[in-house]
Protein backbone atom coordinates (compact mmCIF):
# COMPACT_ATOMS: atom_id res chain seq x y z
CA UNK A 1 0.00 0.00 0.00
CA UNK A 2 1.45 3.35 -1.17
CA UNK A 3 1.64 5.96 1.24
CA UNK A 4 1.30 9.39 -0.02
CA UNK A 5 2.18 13.08 1.54
CA UNK A 6 1.46 16.60 -0.53
CA UNK A 7 2.44 19.66 1.04
CA UNK A 8 2.43 23.16 -0.24
CA UNK A 9 3.14 26.50 0.13
CA UNK A 10 3.35 29.69 -1.43
CA UNK A 11 1.69 28.06 -4.29
CA UNK A 12 4.20 25.06 -4.73
CA UNK A 13 3.43 21.77 -3.59
CA UNK A 14 5.57 18.49 -2.50
CA UNK A 15 4.95 15.09 -3.11
CA UNK A 16 6.36 12.39 -0.78
CA UNK A 17 6.04 8.65 -1.58
CA UNK A 18 6.72 5.12 0.57
CA UNK A 19 5.90 2.13 -0.73
CA UNK A 20 7.66 0.05 2.70
CA UNK A 21 8.22 1.10 6.53
CA UNK A 22 12.09 2.03 5.60
CA UNK A 23 10.56 4.89 2.91
CA UNK A 24 8.18 5.62 5.15
CA UNK A 25 10.41 6.64 8.14
CA UNK A 26 12.04 8.92 5.58
CA UNK A 27 9.11 10.49 4.12
CA UNK A 28 8.03 11.01 8.17
CA UNK A 29 11.51 12.94 8.62
CA UNK A 30 11.30 14.81 5.26
CA UNK A 31 7.99 15.73 6.20
CA UNK A 32 8.46 16.83 9.59
CA UNK A 33 11.33 19.04 8.11
CA UNK A 34 9.06 20.87 5.71
CA UNK A 35 6.07 21.53 8.50
CA UNK A 36 8.66 23.71 10.32
CA UNK A 37 9.49 25.51 7.43
CA UNK A 38 6.22 27.00 6.95
CA UNK A 39 4.56 23.69 4.41
CA UNK A 40 1.13 22.55 5.36
CA UNK A 41 -0.59 19.81 4.17
CA UNK A 42 -3.19 19.80 0.96
CA UNK A 43 -5.49 17.57 2.21
CA UNK A 44 -7.83 17.86 5.29
CA UNK A 45 -7.32 17.10 8.70
CA UNK A 46 -9.45 14.21 8.82
CA UNK A 47 -7.60 12.19 5.80
CA UNK A 48 -4.89 12.10 8.67
CA UNK A 49 -7.25 9.11 9.17
CA UNK A 50 -6.61 6.75 6.23
CA UNK A 51 -1.99 8.03 6.69
CA UNK A 52 -2.31 6.28 9.94
CA UNK A 53 -4.36 3.28 8.76
CA UNK A 54 -1.71 2.88 6.36
CA UNK A 55 1.34 3.91 8.37
CA UNK A 56 0.09 1.28 11.01
CA UNK A 57 -0.26 -0.90 8.04
CA UNK A 58 3.27 -1.17 7.88
CA UNK A 59 4.56 -1.70 11.32
CA UNK A 60 4.77 2.03 12.04
CA UNK A 61 4.74 2.78 16.17
CA UNK A 62 2.62 5.98 16.63
CA UNK A 63 5.46 7.73 18.03
CA UNK A 64 7.41 7.56 14.80
CA UNK A 65 4.72 9.58 13.16
CA UNK A 66 3.03 11.58 15.52
CA UNK A 67 5.50 14.72 15.15
CA UNK A 68 5.34 15.05 11.59
CA UNK A 69 1.17 16.45 11.72
CA UNK A 70 0.01 19.41 12.29
CA UNK A 71 -2.03 20.69 15.09
CA UNK A 72 -5.43 19.90 13.55
CA UNK A 73 -4.00 16.27 12.55
CA UNK A 74 -3.09 15.31 15.76
CA UNK A 75 -6.33 16.45 17.67
CA UNK A 76 -8.76 14.26 14.57
CA UNK A 77 -5.92 11.56 15.06
CA UNK A 78 -6.89 11.19 18.83
CA UNK A 79 -9.89 12.37 18.69
CA UNK A 80 -11.32 8.54 18.54
CA UNK A 81 -9.21 7.77 21.82
CA UNK A 82 -10.53 10.81 23.39
CA UNK A 83 -14.00 9.61 22.65
CA UNK A 84 -13.22 6.11 23.65
CA UNK A 85 -12.11 7.84 26.93
CA UNK A 86 -8.95 5.88 26.92
CA UNK A 87 -5.83 7.35 28.45
CA UNK A 88 -3.41 9.31 26.22
CA UNK A 89 0.60 8.71 26.74
CA UNK A 90 2.72 11.72 27.96
CA UNK A 91 4.86 10.89 25.29
CA UNK A 92 2.41 11.52 23.19
CA UNK A 93 1.93 14.72 24.15
CA UNK A 94 5.31 15.97 24.92
CA UNK A 95 6.28 14.81 21.19
CA UNK A 96 3.41 16.84 19.90
CA UNK A 97 1.82 19.33 21.86
CA UNK A 98 -1.40 20.54 21.88
CA UNK A 99 -3.96 22.22 24.07
CA UNK A 100 -6.92 19.83 23.30
CA UNK A 101 -4.85 16.66 24.46
CA UNK A 102 -3.60 18.74 27.41
CA UNK A 103 -6.68 19.75 28.49
CA UNK A 104 -8.15 15.84 27.81
CA UNK A 105 -5.56 14.43 29.71
CA UNK A 106 -6.24 16.97 32.75
CA UNK A 107 -9.58 14.87 32.75
CA UNK A 108 -7.72 11.14 32.88
CA UNK A 109 -6.82 11.87 36.66
CA UNK A 110 -3.12 10.55 35.72
CA UNK A 111 -0.66 12.96 38.06
CA UNK A 112 2.28 11.21 37.13
CA UNK A 113 1.66 11.20 33.23
CA UNK A 114 0.66 15.35 34.25
CA UNK A 115 3.48 16.31 35.76
CA UNK A 116 6.21 14.80 33.35
CA UNK A 117 4.28 16.28 30.47
CA UNK A 118 4.39 19.77 32.11
CA UNK A 119 7.83 19.46 33.66
CA UNK A 120 8.73 19.16 29.61
CA UNK A 121 6.01 21.18 27.83
CA UNK A 122 6.91 24.38 30.60
CA UNK A 123 10.19 25.34 28.96
CA UNK A 124 8.35 26.39 25.76
CA UNK A 125 6.99 29.72 26.48
CA UNK A 126 3.88 29.29 24.51
CA UNK A 127 2.82 26.07 25.86
CA UNK A 128 3.28 27.69 28.93
CA UNK A 129 0.73 30.15 28.33
CA UNK A 130 -1.61 27.86 27.84
CA UNK A 131 -0.92 24.87 30.25
CA UNK A 132 -1.83 28.14 33.06
CA UNK A 133 -5.19 28.63 31.31
CA UNK A 134 -6.09 24.81 31.33
CA UNK A 135 -5.17 24.21 34.87
CA UNK A 136 -6.25 27.10 36.16
CA UNK A 137 -9.68 26.35 34.45
CA UNK A 138 -9.89 22.64 35.42
CA UNK A 139 -8.87 23.61 39.26
CA UNK A 140 -11.43 26.15 39.13
CA UNK A 141 -14.70 23.74 37.96
CA UNK A 142 -12.70 20.84 39.77
CA UNK A 143 -12.83 19.38 36.34
CA UNK A 144 -10.44 16.21 36.41
CA UNK A 145 -8.65 17.43 40.12
CA UNK A 146 -10.94 16.13 42.01
CA UNK A 147 -8.93 15.42 45.02
CA UNK A 148 -6.38 16.57 47.90
CA UNK A 149 -3.44 15.01 45.60
CA UNK A 150 -4.63 16.87 41.96
CA UNK A 151 -5.22 19.86 43.61
CA UNK A 152 -2.32 19.94 45.24
CA UNK A 153 -0.10 19.28 41.82
CA UNK A 154 -2.58 21.74 40.03
CA UNK A 155 -1.94 24.66 42.89
CA UNK A 156 1.74 23.93 42.59
CA UNK A 157 2.57 24.36 39.03
CA UNK A 158 -0.02 27.19 38.74
CA UNK A 159 2.26 28.90 41.02
CA UNK A 160 5.84 27.98 39.73
CA UNK A 161 4.61 29.16 36.05
CA UNK A 162 2.80 31.94 36.99
CA UNK A 163 5.99 32.93 38.84
CA UNK A 164 8.33 32.19 35.74
CA UNK A 165 9.41 34.88 33.06
CA UNK A 166 7.94 34.70 29.64
CA UNK A 167 10.97 34.58 28.27
CA UNK A 168 14.40 32.96 29.90
CA UNK A 169 16.79 36.26 31.20
CA UNK A 170 19.39 36.50 28.75
CA UNK A 171 22.33 35.90 31.76
CA UNK A 172 20.50 32.47 31.97
CA UNK A 173 20.73 31.37 28.24
CA UNK A 174 24.12 29.78 28.95
CA UNK A 175 23.05 27.37 31.68
CA UNK A 176 20.45 26.67 29.58
CA UNK A 177 21.97 25.82 26.49
CA UNK A 178 23.74 23.60 28.74
CA UNK A 179 21.09 21.70 29.98
CA UNK A 180 19.89 21.32 26.59
CA UNK A 181 23.22 19.69 24.90
CA UNK A 182 23.66 17.61 28.51
CA UNK A 183 20.25 16.20 27.72
CA UNK A 184 21.20 15.07 24.37
CA UNK A 185 24.47 13.81 25.37
CA UNK A 186 22.31 11.70 27.30
CA UNK A 187 19.94 10.00 24.68
CA UNK A 188 22.78 10.57 21.81
CA UNK A 189 20.69 8.16 19.55
CA UNK A 190 17.26 10.25 20.10
CA UNK A 191 16.46 12.95 17.61
CA UNK A 192 14.31 14.88 20.18
CA UNK A 193 16.31 16.39 22.94
CA UNK A 194 18.23 17.79 19.17
CA UNK A 195 14.95 18.62 18.30
CA UNK A 196 13.88 20.50 21.18
CA UNK A 197 17.37 21.90 21.17
CA UNK A 198 17.33 23.44 17.64
CA UNK A 199 13.63 24.82 18.80
CA UNK A 200 15.29 26.73 21.06
CA UNK A 201 17.98 28.07 19.16
CA UNK A 202 14.91 28.76 16.86
CA UNK A 203 13.29 30.77 19.17
CA UNK A 204 16.69 32.65 20.34
CA UNK A 205 17.00 33.77 16.43
CA UNK A 206 19.93 31.36 15.92
CA UNK A 207 19.61 30.05 12.54
CA UNK A 208 21.92 26.81 13.33
CA UNK A 209 18.47 25.40 14.74
CA UNK A 210 17.05 25.09 11.18
CA UNK A 211 20.20 23.47 10.20
CA UNK A 212 20.05 20.93 13.01
CA UNK A 213 16.45 20.09 12.12
CA UNK A 214 17.61 19.53 8.01
CA UNK A 215 20.96 17.82 9.14
CA UNK A 216 18.38 15.60 11.10
CA UNK A 217 15.94 15.17 8.28
CA UNK A 218 19.03 14.40 5.99
CA UNK A 219 20.50 11.89 8.02
CA UNK A 220 18.97 8.81 6.61
CA UNK A 221 19.95 10.11 2.76
CA UNK A 222 23.58 10.23 4.07
CA UNK A 223 23.23 7.06 5.72
CA UNK A 224 22.35 5.66 2.09
CA UNK A 225 24.49 7.26 0.11
CA UNK A 226 22.14 9.58 -1.97
CA UNK A 227 22.18 12.96 -2.32
CA UNK A 228 18.69 14.53 -2.26
CA UNK A 229 16.61 18.03 -1.74
CA UNK A 230 17.15 17.76 1.80
CA UNK A 231 20.94 16.90 2.22
CA UNK A 232 21.23 20.00 -0.32
CA UNK A 233 19.30 22.42 2.15
CA UNK A 234 21.46 20.90 5.01
CA UNK A 235 24.96 21.22 3.59
CA UNK A 236 24.33 24.96 2.47
CA UNK A 237 22.92 25.55 5.87
CA UNK A 238 26.06 24.19 7.70
CA UNK A 239 27.83 26.48 4.94
CA UNK A 240 25.68 29.73 5.88
CA UNK A 241 25.11 28.65 10.21
CA UNK A 242 27.81 26.52 11.58
CA UNK A 243 30.74 28.88 12.17
CA UNK A 244 28.87 31.12 14.65
CA UNK A 245 28.00 28.22 16.38
CA UNK A 246 31.39 26.73 16.65
CA UNK A 247 32.57 30.20 18.16
CA UNK A 248 32.87 29.37 21.71
CA UNK A 249 35.22 26.38 20.55
CA UNK A 250 36.98 27.15 17.43
CA UNK A 251 40.25 28.87 19.06
CA UNK A 252 40.85 25.30 20.74
CA UNK A 253 39.63 22.57 17.63
CA UNK A 254 41.98 22.61 14.68
CA UNK A 255 39.11 20.95 12.96
CA UNK A 256 35.30 20.00 13.25
CA UNK A 257 33.13 17.94 11.40
CA UNK A 258 29.40 18.16 11.47
CA UNK A 259 28.36 15.71 8.65
CA UNK A 260 26.93 12.79 10.00
CA UNK A 261 26.58 14.29 13.74
CA UNK A 262 22.54 14.61 12.96
CA UNK A 263 23.02 18.59 13.44
CA UNK A 264 25.82 18.50 15.65
CA UNK A 265 30.04 17.51 15.86
CA UNK A 266 30.70 13.84 14.45
CA UNK A 267 34.62 14.37 14.65
CA UNK A 268 37.26 16.84 16.55
CA UNK A 269 40.60 17.38 16.31
CA UNK A 270 42.42 19.20 18.88
CA UNK A 271 45.44 19.68 20.30
CA UNK A 272 46.47 18.15 24.12
CA UNK A 273 46.87 21.76 25.55
CA UNK A 274 43.52 23.20 23.47
CA UNK A 275 41.59 20.10 24.71
CA UNK A 276 42.34 20.63 28.48
CA UNK A 277 41.38 24.03 28.11
CA UNK A 278 37.69 23.50 26.51
CA UNK A 279 36.99 19.85 27.40
CA UNK A 280 33.62 20.25 28.47
CA UNK A 281 32.45 22.56 26.07
CA UNK A 282 33.99 20.23 22.90
CA UNK A 283 32.90 17.57 24.61
CA UNK A 284 29.05 19.28 24.86
CA UNK A 285 28.90 20.30 21.03
CA UNK A 286 30.08 16.96 20.03
CA UNK A 287 27.94 13.93 21.72
CA UNK A 288 29.45 10.54 21.33
CA UNK A 289 31.76 11.84 17.95
CA UNK A 290 35.34 10.87 17.63
CA UNK A 291 37.88 13.01 19.12
CA UNK A 292 41.23 12.94 18.18
CA UNK A 293 44.30 14.41 20.02
CA UNK A 294 47.37 15.35 18.78
CA UNK A 295 50.37 17.20 20.40
CA UNK A 296 49.86 15.38 23.26
CA UNK A 297 52.78 15.87 25.94
CA UNK A 298 53.91 14.20 29.09
CA UNK A 299 52.71 17.11 31.58
CA UNK A 300 49.40 17.02 29.78
CA UNK A 301 48.48 13.65 30.52
CA UNK A 302 46.92 13.89 33.80
CA UNK A 303 44.66 16.74 33.07
CA UNK A 304 43.57 14.71 29.54
CA UNK A 305 42.58 11.74 31.61
CA UNK A 306 40.99 14.02 34.18
CA UNK A 307 38.59 15.05 30.95
CA UNK A 308 35.06 14.16 29.78
CA UNK A 309 36.75 11.39 27.68
CA UNK A 310 33.64 8.93 28.10
CA UNK A 311 31.34 11.45 26.45
CA UNK A 312 33.02 10.66 23.05
CA UNK A 313 32.00 7.28 21.20
CA UNK A 314 35.70 7.07 20.03
CA UNK A 315 39.24 8.59 21.50
CA UNK A 316 42.00 8.64 18.71
CA UNK A 317 45.74 9.21 20.57
CA UNK A 318 47.47 7.16 17.51
CA UNK A 319 51.09 7.80 17.09
CA UNK A 320 51.64 10.01 20.12
CA UNK A 321 54.06 9.14 22.47
CA UNK A 322 52.52 7.82 25.15
CA UNK A 323 54.67 5.20 27.17
CA UNK A 324 53.21 2.88 29.90
CA UNK A 325 52.69 5.58 32.73
CA UNK A 326 51.00 7.35 30.16
CA UNK A 327 48.71 4.46 29.34
CA UNK A 328 48.33 3.49 32.74
CA UNK A 329 46.93 7.37 33.52
CA UNK A 330 44.19 7.24 30.90
CA UNK A 331 42.88 3.90 31.50
CA UNK A 332 42.59 4.08 34.74
CA UNK A 333 40.28 6.97 34.90
CA UNK A 334 36.49 6.77 35.91
CA UNK A 335 36.18 9.35 32.70
CA UNK A 336 37.07 7.32 30.43
CA UNK A 337 33.92 5.37 30.64
CA UNK A 338 31.57 5.16 28.16
CA UNK A 339 34.21 5.51 25.06
CA UNK A 340 33.45 2.42 22.94
CA UNK A 341 36.13 2.84 20.85
CA UNK A 342 40.06 3.58 21.61
CA UNK A 343 42.87 3.68 19.17
CA UNK A 344 46.55 3.41 20.59
CA UNK A 345 48.18 2.73 17.30
CA UNK A 346 52.04 3.08 16.96
CA UNK A 347 52.53 5.00 20.21
CA UNK A 348 55.29 3.04 22.76
CA UNK A 349 53.50 1.85 25.87
CA UNK A 350 54.33 -2.05 26.72
CA UNK A 351 53.17 -4.68 28.99
CA UNK A 352 52.48 -2.27 32.21
CA UNK A 353 50.10 -0.40 29.51
CA UNK A 354 48.07 -3.81 28.66
CA UNK A 355 48.17 -5.18 31.70
CA UNK A 356 46.22 -1.91 32.85
CA UNK A 357 43.79 -2.29 30.20
CA UNK A 358 42.74 -5.81 31.35
CA UNK A 359 42.31 -5.02 35.02
CA UNK A 360 40.42 -1.05 34.08
CA UNK A 361 37.10 -1.42 35.72
CA UNK A 362 36.30 1.67 33.21
CA UNK A 363 36.38 -0.23 29.93
CA UNK A 364 33.01 -1.91 29.88
CA UNK A 365 31.64 -0.73 27.19
CA UNK A 366 34.85 -0.87 24.50
CA UNK A 367 34.09 -2.60 21.69
CA UNK A 368 37.13 -1.40 19.11
CA UNK A 369 40.96 -1.30 20.51
CA UNK A 370 43.62 -0.56 18.17
CA UNK A 371 47.19 -1.21 19.69
CA UNK A 372 48.54 -1.87 16.37
CA UNK A 373 51.90 -1.43 16.09
CA UNK A 374 54.54 -1.86 13.02
CA UNK A 375 57.06 0.11 13.72
CA UNK A 376 58.33 0.18 17.10
CA UNK A 377 60.37 -2.58 19.24
CA UNK A 378 58.44 -2.72 22.43
CA UNK A 379 56.39 -5.98 22.01
CA UNK A 380 53.68 -7.43 24.56
CA UNK A 381 54.84 -10.57 26.05
CA UNK A 382 52.76 -13.90 25.82
CA UNK A 383 52.20 -14.04 29.18
CA UNK A 384 50.75 -9.93 29.15
CA UNK A 385 48.50 -10.61 26.17
CA UNK A 386 47.08 -13.69 27.94
CA UNK A 387 45.78 -11.95 31.03
CA UNK A 388 44.53 -9.35 28.21
CA UNK A 389 42.42 -12.32 26.49
CA UNK A 390 41.71 -14.10 29.85
CA UNK A 391 39.95 -10.18 31.56
CA UNK A 392 36.67 -10.00 32.35
CA UNK A 393 36.82 -6.55 32.60
CA UNK A 394 35.67 -6.41 28.48
CA UNK A 395 32.74 -7.53 27.98
CA UNK A 396 31.58 -5.77 24.95
CA UNK A 397 35.00 -6.08 23.49
CA UNK A 398 34.73 -7.24 19.32
CA UNK A 399 37.36 -5.53 17.34
CA UNK A 400 40.98 -6.18 18.83
CA UNK A 401 44.24 -4.96 16.82
CA UNK A 402 47.64 -5.77 18.89
CA UNK A 403 51.33 -6.43 19.10
CA UNK A 404 53.14 -9.39 20.26
CA UNK A 405 56.18 -11.08 21.21
CA UNK A 406 54.92 -14.30 20.71
CA UNK A 407 51.59 -16.04 21.60
CA UNK A 408 52.36 -19.09 23.68
CA UNK A 409 49.10 -19.46 25.81
CA UNK A 410 47.90 -16.69 24.73
CA UNK A 411 44.67 -18.19 23.96
CA UNK A 412 43.61 -21.20 25.78
CA UNK A 413 42.00 -18.94 28.56
CA UNK A 414 40.31 -16.12 26.46
CA UNK A 415 37.17 -14.82 27.61
CA UNK A 416 36.97 -12.36 24.85
CA UNK A 417 34.44 -12.63 22.48
CA UNK A 418 35.88 -10.98 19.61
CA UNK A 419 34.42 -10.76 15.71
CA UNK A 420 37.52 -9.58 14.76
CA UNK A 421 41.54 -10.06 15.91
CA UNK A 422 44.35 -8.75 14.28
CA UNK A 423 48.05 -9.53 15.58
CA UNK A 424 51.41 -8.41 14.69
CA UNK A 425 53.95 -10.89 16.29
CA UNK A 426 57.72 -11.91 15.82
CA UNK A 427 56.40 -15.40 16.17
CA UNK A 428 53.15 -17.79 15.37
CA UNK A 429 53.46 -21.22 15.60
CA UNK A 430 51.44 -24.29 14.48
CA UNK A 431 50.57 -24.84 18.36
CA UNK A 432 49.52 -20.97 18.33
CA UNK A 433 47.09 -21.75 14.99
CA UNK A 434 45.30 -24.85 17.16
CA UNK A 435 45.09 -23.39 20.49
CA UNK A 436 43.39 -19.98 18.66
CA UNK A 437 41.54 -21.91 16.77
CA UNK A 438 40.46 -24.38 19.35
CA UNK A 439 39.20 -21.10 22.23
CA UNK A 440 35.50 -21.68 22.65
CA UNK A 441 35.37 -17.56 23.56
CA UNK A 442 36.83 -17.32 20.17
CA UNK A 443 34.17 -19.32 18.05
CA UNK A 444 32.79 -16.19 16.54
CA UNK A 445 35.81 -14.59 14.90
CA UNK A 446 34.76 -13.46 11.25
CA UNK A 447 37.72 -11.94 10.28
CA UNK A 448 41.85 -12.90 11.73
CA UNK A 449 44.74 -11.22 10.75
CA UNK A 450 48.19 -12.51 12.18
CA UNK A 451 50.95 -10.71 10.63
CA UNK A 452 55.21 -11.19 11.17
CA UNK A 453 57.19 -8.31 10.14
CA UNK A 454 59.47 -11.06 8.87
CA UNK A 455 57.86 -13.57 6.63
CA UNK A 456 59.19 -16.88 7.14
CA UNK A 457 59.13 -17.30 10.93
CA UNK A 458 55.28 -17.49 11.14
CA UNK A 459 55.77 -21.44 11.58
CA UNK A 460 52.14 -22.34 10.59
CA UNK A 461 51.83 -24.67 7.61
CA UNK A 462 49.02 -24.37 5.16
CA UNK A 463 47.50 -27.99 6.63
CA UNK A 464 47.55 -26.21 9.87
CA UNK A 465 45.70 -23.24 8.67
CA UNK A 466 43.20 -25.01 6.56
CA UNK A 467 42.51 -26.88 9.35
CA UNK A 468 41.97 -23.87 11.91
CA UNK A 469 40.07 -21.89 9.10
CA UNK A 470 37.25 -24.97 8.97
CA UNK A 471 36.77 -25.60 12.69
CA UNK A 472 36.37 -21.37 13.27
CA UNK A 473 32.82 -21.72 11.62
CA UNK A 474 32.36 -17.93 11.14
CA UNK A 475 35.45 -16.90 9.58
CA UNK A 476 34.57 -15.03 6.61
CA UNK A 477 38.64 -13.74 6.26
CA UNK A 478 41.79 -15.31 6.95
CA UNK A 479 45.39 -13.20 6.77
CA UNK A 480 48.70 -15.18 7.55
CA UNK A 481 51.25 -12.67 6.88
CA UNK A 482 54.52 -14.91 5.06
CA UNK A 483 52.06 -17.55 4.24
CA UNK A 484 50.99 -18.87 0.60
CA UNK A 485 47.24 -17.68 -0.05
CA UNK A 486 44.19 -20.13 1.05
CA UNK A 487 42.07 -19.30 -1.29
Amino acid sequence: MAIKRVLERDGKQLTFTAANRDQAVVLIKQTRAKLRQGWVPTTPAKAVLAYEKALDKIGLWQMEWITALTDAEVEVAYADQIKRKDTVSEYVLVKRPTRALFAYMIKGHDVLQLKSAVKVLAKNPEHRKWILEELGAALAKKRGFDNEETRAFAQRWIKLLGAAAPVAPKHDTATTEAKLLAAIAEAPDDDGPREVYADWLIDRGDPFGEYIHAAIAAHADREAFTTTEQTKLADALEKKHAKAWLAPIKPFARSTILRGGRGLIAAVATEGDGFIKAAAAIAARAPRAQLTLMGVKKNQIAAIAAAPLGAFERVVLAQQRLDDDDVVAIVSSPTLAGVAELDLSETHFGDAGILAIAASPHLAALRVLDASRRYSPVRATAATLAKLFSSDKLPALRELTIFAAGLSGVFARSRLQLRALTISTQEFTNADMVELSGAKALANLEHLSIECPHPGKLGVDKKTALAAKAKLKKLQSLHLEGVVALD
